[in-house]
């Protein structure tokens, strides 16, 4: 018997299954959809790289073009300036560089697929107040880095190639010229460095914004950090730029800057955030009072139904009590004033009757 119980039971009890802490869905489910948006996130990418490497030497030619306009003009205004040109010492060279060029390019494009993967991956796992904290930095994302990609393009490459170009010499007597002949790989490797640094670097205001919205940061805080940052700032001008005042100052007054500008904007965005707040509050207690004071207004219309109810229950029964009595021959007690407080002694009104009678009945004697 017992042994059948156990069987019962063991059939009967429900199943568990290990979940992820804060989602509805089973472990294995939650891997099987991270497995997909993965699929799908490699699939834009190689789909990206595809189409890049088709077009990669014109995407170099498009990033050689700050050198290359430079190079041309000092051979149009030098007698002795050979024609620009750039070159590779290695058989494998040119390829492997217009297969970074395509990998870097097909990262590009597919970024916004990718990120949209990432996000309906994790957004069915988030509140709505945490949905709308963090979709728009999301969005904000390949902006800001297309925004530092396009200010090393426009403005630091132009100045940071003429500041090492001037270093060569030409066709001068008693002495051999000094000519710049660029490396393709080497030439790659410095602009994709480049575009990489000051793309991250402007994704600072991001950064900031979260580290305030999650706690971990102030504005008060942040003001107060601003001698440390502007040290920082000169220390990763410094490792991730070539070693020139120039690129340095380039890359290091922006993120200044964008510090600066990421205080100011966190500050607003908090006080709006106080203000919709405490409007919020104002609004949840004015619906808590009127809450109560229905719940108060029900409360006595419920009062009133229950004494409503329960008189014609009373008068019901004082009916039948009084009903009940006359049946039964008990008229009740007689009043107070012709109680007598002994019960073998009449009343008083019966003693004075009786001496009224004596008084005027002769005594038959007499």
């Amino acid at each position: 018997m017992a042994k059948s119980n156990s069987t019962t039971d063991s059939r009967t009890a429900p199943k568990t299954k290990s979940k992820i802490p804060g989602g509805d869905q089973p472990l294995m489910e939650h891997l099987l959809e991270l497995r997909r948006r993965l699929l799908y996130s490699v699939v834009f990418l190689l789909v990206g790289f595809l189409v890049a490497f088709v077009f990669a030497k014109p995407i170099f030619n498009f990033l050689a073009a700050p050198l290359a306009e430079l190079l041309e003009a000092q051979y149009q205004n030098s007698e002795n300036r050979p024609p620009p040109r750039m070159i590779f010492t290695a058989l494998h060279e040119q390829f492997f560089t217009e297969i970074r060029v395509a990998f870097f390019t097909g990262f590009a494009v597919a970024f916004p697929f990718i990120a949209s993967q990432l996000w309906i991956f994790i957004a069915p796992g988030l509140f709505r107040n945490e949905k709308r904290a963090f979709l728009p930095f999301l969005l904000l994302t390949p902006f800001l880095f297309l925004a530092g990609a396009s200010f090393v393009y426009y403005v630091v490459l132009p100045a940071a190639w003429a500041f090492f170009a001037g270093f060569q010499q030409f066709g001068i007597t008693g002495s051999l010229p000094i000519e710049l002949e660029p490396k393709v790989n080497e030439y790659l490797n410095l602009v994709l460095k480049l575009v990489f640094a000051f793309g991250v670097c402007f994704e600072l205001p991001i950064l900031l914004a979260l580290l305030v919205r999650v706690g971990l940061a102030t504005t008060e805080g942040l003001r107060r950090s601003r001698r440390y940052m502007i040290v920082v700032a000169f220390v990763v001008a410094a490792v991730l730029t070539p070693p020139d005042p120039l690129s340095q100052l380039s890359l290091a007054v922006p993120i200044i800057l964008l510090y600066e500008l990421s205080i100011i904007l966190i500050d607003i965005a908090e006080r709006i955030r106080a203000k919709r707040q405490a409007k919020q509050d104002a609004a949840e207690d004015d619906d808590e009072e009127d809450e109560d004071e229905d719940d108060d207004y029900e409360d006595d219309e419920d009062d009133d139904v229950d004494v409503a109810d329960d008189l014609p229950k009373a008068i019901a029964n004082t009916t039948t009590q009084g009903a009940s009595k006359g049946a039964s021959g008990d008229l009740g007690d007689p009043p107070p004033h012709r109680r007598s407080a002994d019960p073998d002694k009449g009343s008083d009104t019966d003693k004075d009757a009786g001496r009224d009678m004596d008084k005027g009945t002769p005594n038959p004697q007499q």
